[in-house]
């Protein structure tokens, strides 16, 4: 059961910037700039945010003896606290730099480099606005042993109540045995340094030539980190972790596992062991990197005919990403976040894209039956092709197993690969084996999977598409035009096929069972 009070949320912007073009010759020009931009962290109009406080010494501590228990909720507004979620960063400095040189009368040469800012706008906006202290979370507790004896019943849920939230009253003993999804108060700005080269040809035959080498390199960017793993040496201890334990905080603790009179060991190892997990959203310490090679071949409309073709070649490799627009497989290993970077879930290898325009030479003024007239130029005339071909390739596989074993109290699960790839040649591909899932296997209890984030040989199915349309414009007169369209999308209903499944240990992995929208 949740309960979340919508809130009022405010950011404050401010941007300057300084910007000269600079013509040194008729062949050379310079494009030069800075930007200045602040933002502040989001404030909400009545204060109710929060944010974690990794370091914060928490005053239950000598009360359940562990004196050096840290960590607990802080609030905007009250104890000395500022109004912002976030602090502000003042150093948000954004050079600007271009050139264009005009090698001949054919050939231009461009390049530029900028740094541009993320803005705040967003971060750990959502269901879970970071505002714990002011939502409660109530979680049906079905078993405390892993499903062996059961605990609560359907009967009755909840025995001790619904919790509410208590605001900002208890301070760092807010929320104490729930789950926290929460922000990071001291976060670095988020930027992306991005650079191009790029060299354009004109072509006999009203064709243009441009090719061009375009990168960009993401520092700081947001993920979602589980701080609350127990340390990667506890694994050791195996099933020990799994022991029930007099539990101390029982005294203080209404609702959830903690409540109860023993809890596992390893929640008591956790950095924070007053709470059942702790998530915080958008904390700015990814990272990423993408070159293309990006080709491109124009001929510019004439005779009533013109054509675009366009063809990217690109790598994109980084950490996982909060806001990726692919479902990016998180962090396995929340302590050793370096060892997930690799091909981020929407890096695409290849991109072909072939757009063109045709009016017919049909009718009045045309090459074929210009001399007609009266209701057969009505018919005859007017008439337009389009057409849009898009092929493209997939994206990196990420997978993970269905059950996750490995007893790390907030760590994520993947398979052992046994050092074969799982990549299958292109005839015995089929939506039924879509890889070699034999390649994999469920790791020992209490480890880590082996396996990449991502797989850097094995993509799902890339989309190829035909969109096009036919028109005819009809002329009234000077005034009035009338048009008939009919648009076709995906217009020989090529069948785009979904992703495959990628859970270790569920009946469709390496399945295809599912088609995009026709």
């Amino acid at each position: 059961i949740d309960i979340q009070p919508p809130i009022s949320v405010n950011y404050r912007y401010f941007g300057g910037y300084v910007q000269d073009d600079i013509k040194v010759n008729q062949k050379l020009t310079f494009n030069l700039g800075i930007r200045y931009e602040m933002e502040t962290g989001r404030g909400e109009r009545y204060n109710r945010l929060s944010y974690f406080d990794e370091f914060a010494t928490n005053p239950l501590g000598p009360r359940v003896g562990i004196p050096g228990l840290r960590g607990g909720l802080r609030f905007v507004g009250v104890e000395g606290n500022g109004i912002r979620q976030k602090q502000t960063n003042q150093n948000n400095w954004g050079p600007r730099f271009g050139f264009a040189y005009q090698l001949n009368a054919r050939t231009v040469v461009r390049g530029g480099y900028g740094l541009f800012f993320l803005p705040n706008t967003g971060d750990g906006a959502g269901p879970a606005n970071a505002n714990e202290g002011f939502t409660a979370v109530t979680q049906f507790v079905s078993s405390l042993d892993g499903g062996i004896t059961p605990l609560n019943r359907l009967s009755n849920p909840f025995p001790n109540g619904v919790l509410r939230g208590p605001g900002s009253s208890q301070g760092l003993l807010t929320q104490l045995g729930q789950n926290l999804t929460t922000a990071r108060y001291a976060d670095r700005p988020a930027y992306a340094q991005a650079w191009n080269f790029n060299i354009q040809r004109e072509l006999p035959h009203n064709f243009l030539f441009d090719v061009a080498w375009a990168a960009n390199k993401g520092t700081s960017l947001p993920i979602n980190l589980e701080i609350n793993q127990i340390a990667d040496q506890y694994l050791a201890l195996g099933s020990q972790l799994l022991a029930q334990v007099p539990n101390p905080f029982r005294e203080f603790v209404s609702v959830g596992g903690l409540s109860q009179p023993t809890v596992a060991r390893g929640q008591l190892l956790r950095p924070f062991p007053q709470y059942t997990g702790v998530l915080q959203r958008d904390v700015r310490t990814g990272s990423s990197i993408y070159h293309s090679l990006q080709l491109k071949l124009e001929h510019r409309f004439s005779h009533g005919f013109s054509v675009l073709s366009a063809f990217t070649a690109a790598k994109q490799i980084g950490t996982p990403l909060s806001h990726a627009v692919v479902a990016d497989p998180g962090f396995q290993n929340n302590n050793q976040r370096n060892l997930d970077r690799s091909l981020a879930g929407f890096d695409v290898a290849r991109r072909v894209i072939l757009s063109g325009t045709w009016e017919l030479p049909l009718g009045k003024g045309k090459s074929l039956l210009g001399a007609a007239h009266g209701p057969l130029q009505v018919v005859v005339g007017g008439w337009q092709i389009n057409g849009v071909v898009t092929l493209q390739g997939g994206f990196p596989l990420g997978v993970t197993t269905a059950s996750n074993q490995t007893n790390s109290f907030g760590g994520g699960s993947r398979p052992n690969n046994n050092g074969t790839s799982a990549q299958l040649p292109d005839g015995q591909r089929t939506l039924d084996r879509w890889f070699n899932t034999s390649v994999f296997s469920q790791p020992a209890t209490f480890t880590f999977g082996n396996t990449a984030r991502t797989l850097p040989d094995v993509r799902t199915p890339g989309p190829t598409n035909f969109d096009f349309s036919l028109t005819k414009n009809t002329r009234i007169n000077e005034r009035f035009n009338t048009q008939f369209r009919a648009e076709f999308f995906n217009g020989f209903n090529h069948a785009n096929f979904g992703s495959p499944g990628n859970a270790l240990g569920n009946a469709n992995f390496g399945v295809i069972s599912s088609a995009l929208d026709p």
